[in-house]
């Protein structure tokens, strides 16, 4: 899939349209490096906030003015979209074909 919706409860109005629903694609890895610079905890909404801007493409005022809770249903597919690391840690890196760039075992 690679863009999923979601449906306000509480449609915004921008430039004289009225919003009723977000569509959000997938997120690219230059999406998430454009997070790096926030200086946030765990417990910070504001990387799901920016997430939000990036994969909507609204700006960041139209996001600031949606209701609470839809930002946060918007937040949560968004973080949906993003795959999780593999458990056990080391990940794609630590594969011989990330390390050489060879599809070969």
């Amino acid at each position: 899939m690679s863009k999923s919706n979601v449906k306000v409860a509480q449609p915004v109005l921008v430039g004289g349209q009225t919003i009723i629903a977000v569509t959000l694609r997938r997120p690219k890895v230059k999406d998430r490096r454009a997070l790096n610079h926030l200086d946030v905890n765990a417990n910070d909404l504001t990387p799901g906030i920016e997430m939000a801007v990036i994969l909507t493409r609204l700006t960041p005022e139209t996001i600031d003015d949606g209701d609470a809770a839809d930002v946060a249903a918007i937040c949560d597919v968004a973080a949906g979209l993003i795959p999780k690391p593999p458990e056990g840690g080391g990940g794609a890196r630590s594969s011989p074909m990330w390390r050489t760039g060879s599809h070969r075992p």
